[in-house]
């Protein structure tokens, strides 16, 4: 049984501030799985299957040091997935985060296992290790930029939470970051409201 879950509620889609997409979540208290309920409205369908062929590839990106990767990352990822009907969502193992100095307890291998373990039955969510091979500080500016020149045609969705999203001044280079990738910010239950300020 599960104690706590992850439960989004009804969204406001929209671009609310440059280019973010706003999910409101709270914490509940279930008997079990099969309690968890998902109310989100998915935009409409597309017409035909060779229209969606012809449209650019959504891809949500979802990065973190994953020490270790939890059910909770992987409910925000499903919710996100479903409801701005992303194409695939690259979990993006960090190797040393700026903002977190002391590093994660896992080694890097352990972390892309994790990760992979984690994500391994969902075929649209992929394991994406190019910080790890980077090593060294990992800068989500220069990852972008790298996706954008290898899917030149693709829009990008930066998941992260309003957590996040508060401290987005102190990311390295966040007016670039802003041009690469649409945000996709979501407040869980004990969060204050999204600031949207911060932009």
């Amino acid at each position: 049984p599960l104690s706590l879950c992850f439960l989004p509620v009804r969204p406001k889609f929209g671009v609310l501030a440059r280019k973010c997409w706003w999910f409101k979540c709270r914490v509940c208290k279930l008997a079990s799985l099969e309690g968890w309920t998902r109310s989100v409205t998915k935009p409409a369908k597309h017409a035909n299957f060779w229209q969606k062929m012809a449209d650019p590839m959504r891809i949500g990106i979802l990065g973190g040091s994953f020490d270790p990767p939890h059910i909770g990352h992987l409910w925000i990822a499903e919710a996100v997935r479903e409801a701005l009907e992303l194409d695939e969502i690259r979990w993006i193992p960090a190797a040393i985060s700026p903002l977190k100095p002391d590093g994660p307890v896992a080694s890097n291998e352990q972390r892309r296992q994790m990760v992979a373990l984690a994500v391994s039955g969902c075929s649209e969510y992929l394991v994406d290790d190019r910080e790890l091979n980077r090593g060294d500080v990992s800068y989500t500016v220069d990852t972008l930029q790298d996706l954008k020149t290898e899917f030149p045609n693709a829009e990008f969705f930066l998941i992260m939470g309003s957590d996040s999203l508060a401290s987005l001044q102190k990311w390295h280079q966040p007016k670039r970051l802003l041009d690469l990738a649409t945000l996709v910010v979501l407040q869980r239950g004990a969060d204050d409201d999204i600031d949207f300020n911060v932009l």
